[in-house]
């Protein structure tokens, strides 16, 4: 995958999914929700880079970056944990959440930037790839915010840098 696709697939994933994460009626903060959806995603994640036959260095990128995703999506949801923006060379700039009455459902913050992060990186994923990304991105859905159209917009996580992204060099793809 050119080097240039990784930008714009954490760009997508991250500002797209910006403003309105998984409005939820809840008062509790990200810090109190389990890591499930991150461990399994990060499982599907190892199995995507198996069997697309990713090389190890673009791998360890794509980790990196997919971590650095989900974390941006969910620290604004957390007491404790703060953005790393100014901490990672290059990662100037992150989006906030929309500031209204509504809460975030963060497990499905977390969903959706993994979801997006992932089919950004690999634009070219194998049918069977493709297939189990969106399997688990409606199974999460369904269990956080109700039944998710694969690939469609859902929770709107705060995400990071295009400019970021695109310095990390990281190749994906088949």
């Amino acid at each position: 995958m050119p080097t240039t696709a990784l930008p714009a697939a954490v760009v997508a994933a991250l500002l797209f999914l910006a403003p309105v994460a998984g409005a939820d009626r809840r008062d509790e903060n990200a810090d109190r929700y389990p890591s499930t959806v991150a461990s399994v995603w990060f499982d599907t994640l190892y199995d995507v880079i198996r069997s697309e036959r990713t090389a190890p260095p673009p791998a360890s990128r794509i980790y990196g970056v997919t971590a650095v995703a989900l974390y941006e999506a969910v620290a604004p949801g957390s007491l404790e944990n703060r953005s790393l923006v100014g901490q990672l060379n290059g990662l100037t700039l992150v989006p906030q959440p929309r500031k209204n009455d509504r809460k975030y459902h963060w497990s499905a913050v977390a969903n959706a930037a993994l979801a997006r992060t992932i089919r950004g990186i690999f634009t070219s994923l194998t049918p069977a790839n493709r297939a189990a990304i969106d399997a688990l991105e409606s199974a999460f859905g369904a269990r956080t915010s109700g039944p998710i159209t694969p690939g469609r917009p859902g929770p709107r996580p705060a995400t990071g840098s295009p400019s970021w992204a695109r310095s990390r060099g990281t190749t994906g793809s088949r």
